[in-house]
């Protein structure tokens, strides 16, 4: 310690002496850059840079600041989630700060920073960044099916996954996109189904077997697309020709032509080429009629399910036809086969003879007819009848039918019925038969139907009676000779020159004024009061009776009327 006090002296005596001596003191020192990152890198990964600013001497206050240039490749540094400019200068807060650097482009990337302290001192720093692409792979198509198959069969084919190391080597996943098929139909990837639009994920490299089942025939072209998890990305197309399944019908009838609703005897024979399990649907066109085995019966345009091999159906016409028969076989796998047969279908005909046993009888009264049907052909017919015209009513078998109603003869071909009139005409009646073939035949019949004809006879015809008093008046109906009916009566009346009166008629008890309806019921004696209403005061005039049958028969009867001083 003495040691050093003896020195610090001596060296105080020297400089004191020496007064040209300059003495330097330094407030500033040079600095090193040193960088620490990855060698290689894949393009758009985030490549952390460690940035180490080494001064000879720390001295306190001294800032720093800095900046870069890009001498080669596309890219750019972030610092804090911050990308940063080209030539812009950043304070740093410290010696040693983290940079994150992202290469664009595949290259070698060549960066300048520059690092400037407050005191104007700069040193630069080349880094170099090589920037490789992300590991590609390809795809093999292995087929394991014929180039054709039958619809039915699978298209069957493996896609292998190979992955194309380069400088790094990345861990990869896949995924196998069904993108488009030109035909319908199922999609299955290592045993899952998958629909279009869909994808199998976290597939590894190796083998994948994918088959696909067409449900028609035609140019299946499958599209996939491959993608690995880092964005690189294939699409594979396979093509196979599906061959539907071929099919033939033979068809053959017993007979070249039968009467309408007659079996004929048709024979069928359908086979097909191909190995596809398939259904058969069998229509029928171009003629009106059915199909019929033991079981079903099948009209035209309506489906029938048949089997392949050989059998036999009847077949019935339902009107005349010279037309051929168009049949036509669908299969279940989309196609179709037409042949036509030539036969005839001839037509039934008959007569029909309708015969009242009076011209003419009162409306509402029951008139027996008598009809006959006479075939003309060998075919068993259904039949039913009805009538138009006048209004009216058949009576036959306990059932009432009016017009235009049918009525359901089955196979019956002659017989009688009753026919009431409804209301009165001459016109004649129009009797129409139609068979289960569709045949009609219409009669025109004259009949007439006449009013049921009744008389209204008043006790007096022309009555005077002092004002003060109300006036009585009788009338008796006299009904006509009718058979299978009851004729009622209503009446209403009007008046002329008599004010506002009214009537109490005294067998049912009921009061009318001028225009309302009286229900008389079968009451043919009518007894009636006939009063003023209002001011009683003389007055001359006339009341007519209007009588109406139940089947619309109108009668007037006019009496003069005096209410006199």
């Amino acid at each position: 310690m003495r040691k050093l006090l003896y020195i610090f002296i001596i060296l105080t005596s020297l400089l004191a002496c020496d007064t040209g001596l300059e003495i330097e003191v330094q407030d500033s020192f040079d600095f090193t850059i040193t960088s620490d990152q990855k060698d290689i890198s894949f393009v758009s990964e985030e490549i952390n840079t460690t940035i180490t600013i080494e001064p000879e001497r720390k001295v306190q206050g001294t800032q720093y600041f800095f900046s870069y240039e890009l001498d080669n490749g596309n890219g750019y540094y972030k610092l804090n989630n911050t990308i940063l400019t080209p030539g812009q200068e950043y304070k740093l807060e410290s010696l040693e700060f983290n940079l994150v650097y992202v290469g664009e482009d595949v290259n070698t990337h060549t960066t300048e920073i520059t690092i400037r302290n407050s005191n104007d001192l700069t040193t630069s720093h080349l880094i170099s960044y090589k920037i490789v692409d992300f590991n590609d792979f390809k795809v093999n198509t292995i087929k394991l099916s014929n180039d054709e198959v039958f619809l039915s069969q699978k298209v069957e084919f493996e896609l292998e996954i190979e992955k194309v190391v380069n400088e790094l080597e990345q861990e990869l996943e896949y995924e196998i996109k069904f993108i488009n098929s030109s035909l319908n139909g199922k999609l299955n990837i290592n045993q899952n189904e998958i629909v279009l639009g869909e994808s199998l994920t976290d597939l590894s490299e190796g083998k994948h077997r994918i088959s696909f089942l067409a449900n028609q025939g035609g140019n299946a072209q499958i599209d996939l697309l491959v993608k690995a998890s880092n964005g690189k990305s294939q699409e594979v197309t396979i093509n196979s020709e599906i061959i539907p399944t071929s099919i033939l019908l033979e068809v053959t009838p017993e007979k070249t032509e039968n009467y309408i609703k007659t079996p004929t005897a048709f024979n069928f024979n359908i086979y097909k080429i191909g190995v596809e399990e398939i259904t058969y649907e069998l229509v029928f066109k171009n003629i009106n009629g059915k199909l019929s085995n033991t079981d079903n019966e099948y009209f035209k345009n309506e489906t029938i399910s048949v089997t392949e091999g050989n059998f036999q159906m009847n077949f019935e016409g339902f009107e005349t036809s010279n037309t051929p028969i168009e049949f036509t076989l669908n299969a279940s796998n989309g196609l179709s086969k037409t042949v036509s047969v030539d036969f005839s279908v001839l037509q039934t005909d008959f007569d029909l003879v309708v015969t009242p046993d009076e011209p003419n009888d009162y409306v509402g009264d029951l008139t027996p007819f008598e009809f006959s049907i006479s075939k003309k052909g060998d075919q068993n017919l259904q039949y039913e009848i009805s009538f138009n015209g006048p209004k009216g009513e058949i009576l036959y078998q306990g059932n009432s039918y009016s017009n235009n109603d049918r009525i359901d003869l089955n196979i019956v071909t002659g017989g009688r019925f009753e026919f009431r009139g409804k209301e009165v005409s001459n016109e004649p009646l129009q009797f129409t038969v139609r068979a289960s073939n569709g045949l009609s035949k219409t009669v025109s019949v004259n009949f007439e139907s006449t009013p049921t004809d009744f008389e209204v006879i008043p006790s007096n015809d022309n009555i005077s009676q002092f004002y003060m008093f109300d006036i009585s008046l009788n009338m008796n109906i006299i009904s006509p000779e009718v058979d299978n009916q009851f004729i009622s009566y209503k009446m209403y009346f009007k008046t002329t020159d008599l004010g506002e009166i009214y009537i109490e008629e005294r067998n049912t008890n009921q009061q009318i004024s001028a225009g309302e309806i009286l229900d008389l019921g079968f009451n043919t004696n009518i007894r009636m009061t006939i009063n003023q209403r209002g001011t009683i005061t003389q007055r001359k005039g006339e009341i007519t009776f209007v009588i109406i049958d139940s089947n619309n028969v109108e009668r007037e009867v006019t009496v003069a009327i005096e209410w006199r001083n």
